[in-house]
């Protein structure tokens, strides 16, 4: 299957808006509140999007943030998100926006790559083991 890598657009907005509502389980997102938020991230020079293509639908995506943490020397990236669509998963996209993100780190001399993943999500923890990724820690969140 081809499929384009490509940086994320204004007319993805959408497209990125229902995989995250379909695949990552978010049924209450709001497409206009998210396309706020897109058009924020990709104001900033610290977020970066990529997006999977195939016959002009955007079937994946891959977003990630960029910042400097206590313990490690150098900037780390996070995955703050990853979605491929039902239809097109397992069958090397997820792979191929990993690895999209993986060379932008390289690229942009970041030393840490990590991620948050649900505990009900076992599968993609066995994606992100298979690809090198080390279960470290457990991630805390209190909503203000």
């Amino acid at each position: 299957m081809e499929v384009l890598i490509r940086t994320i657009e204004l007319e993805d907005y959408k497209a990125i808006c229902n995989l995250i509502s379909n695949e990552l389980g978010y049924e209450n997102l709001n497409l206009e509140d998210t396309h706020k938020r897109l058009a924020v991230m990709q104001g900033r020079k610290d977020y970066q999007t990529f997006v999977a293509v195939h016959n002009n639908e955007i079937i994946g995506f891959i977003g990630l943030f960029k910042g400097i943490a206590f313990n490690i020397d150098g900037e780390y990236a996070q995955i703050i998100a990853l979605a491929v669509s039902k239809e097109h998963q397992n069958k090397g996209i997820g792979t191929q926006l990993l690895c999209k993100a993986e060379q932008y780190a390289q690229y942009e001399n970041i030393v840490s790559l990590g991620l948050n993943s649900g505990l009900h999500r076992e599968k993609a923890h066995s994606f992100y083991e298979h690809r090198g990724y080390v279960k470290k820690s457990y991630s805390f969140q209190k909503y203000l």
